[in-house]
């Protein structure tokens, strides 16, 4: 049978493009062998570090490098048409990593990969995704299990507006903190306002300046900060750090404002950590982290944050965009700035 597939056309040099991406039409055998499936694409997530995997200067890590011509894989939720494994039925619906491809074949080996689930009501399947998939995990692991929150810590949120930010800083208020979001543009500020933030604030204010974002950030932190969760790095990053307070925790869990260079970290003007007098001084700790370490927790958090869900205390930001053609326009909105919250493409 002939199916679609997306595939990386060419290394995007600085932001990403539509025009880096490829939709071809190719051939599928259907056959299946041992422990696979035949599924069909429903929902798609795209999310800002495929733009450090898309870079010919990837490091090595936890998700594999992708060069040009090969398929794009990311988290997605899937049907099954026909199964070949113990585990899944013709009929489930299947959370897990998939390509970029309307009908694919899936071989399973470790079933905690793959998460069969039934839709619970007031729980669209775009959570799966966004609050209860990997973005909802990585904000809220990185909050109770690398920040240590406690009641009455100052937080700071960095991209405080997107599909990890918007839930860490909605954690955080949960366990009692005082939590401060920075963002750009008025009506993000608004939104995540009712969203439970206490303050937030515009880094486009600060036209890339620290010094102006240092002061802006103690007008709403006149105490300094204890919790920095930082998915931006860069200036941000710097302003955040002179304003942190003796034994201050910081979690570094995203750099979108390196994601798009496409150098050798080596070859750059500045080498290894920023502001390391302040570090010293205050006795910070940094911590990196990702969201694959926690797998054998993941269920429990899920639980969790279903709960918050249906009592009200946490509000779920989306952005959709509809059809298969459309994943790589969504994909540059991470980039943009032109989307809230979590971004999902419905198939």
């Amino acid at each position: 049978m002939q199916t679609k597939r997306i595939v990386l056309k060419s290394f995007p040099e600085g932001l990403p493009q539509e025009s880096n991406f490829e939709v071809q039409t190719v051939e599928l055998d259907t056959n299946l062998q041992e422990k696979e499936l035949l599924v069909e694409l429903l929902q798609v997530s795209v999310d800002p570090y495929l733009r450090v995997r898309i870079n010919p200067n990837y490091p090595k890590g936890s998700f594999g490098a992708i060069s040009v011509g090969d398929d794009i894989d990311n988290a997605s939720i899937v049907k099954v048409l026909e199964s070949n494994h113990p585990h899944y039925n013709k009929g489930d619906i299947v959370a897990g990593y998939s390509k970029w491809q309307l009908i694919q074949k899936l071989k399973i080996e470790n079933i905690d990969h793959y998460q069969k689930f039934k839709e619970i009501e007031g729980i669209p399947l775009s959570y799966y995704l966004s609050v209860l998939g990997l973005p909802g995990l990585t904000a809220y692991f990185g909050v109770l299990d690398v920040l240590k929150v406690k009641k009455g810590d100052v937080i700071v949120v960095s991209a405080a507006s997107g599909g990890v930010g918007s839930v860490a800083g909605q954690i955080a208020k949960i366990k009692g903190c005082y939590v401060v979001g920075i963002t750009g543009g008025e009506e993000k500020i608004e939104i995540l306002k009712q969203s439970g933030f206490d303050q937030v604030v515009n880094y486009k204010s600060a036209n890339n300046n620290p010094k102006k974002l240092v002061e802006l950030l103690k007008n709403v932190c006149p105490n300094g900060i204890d919790c920095y969760f930082d998915n931006t790095g860069g200036f941000i990053l710097d302003a955040v750090t002179t304003l942190m307070n003796t034994r201050g925790r910081i979690a570094f869990c995203g750099s979108i404002t390196s994601y798009s260079d496409n150098v050798d970290p080596l070859d750059t003007a500045d080498l290894g950590p920023r502001l390391t007098s302040t570090y010293i001084l205050k006795s910070l700790r940094g911590e990196g982290y990702t969201v694959l370490s926690y797998e054998s927790e993941y269920q429990n958090a899920i639980k969790e944050e279903i709960e918050w869900i249906k009592e009200g205390k946490m509000k779920v930001l989306e952005t959709k965009e509809s059809g298969f053609e459309n994943i790589p326009k969504a994909f540059v909105k991470l980039f943009t700035g032109d989307k809230i919250g979590k971004v999902v493409v419905e198939i």
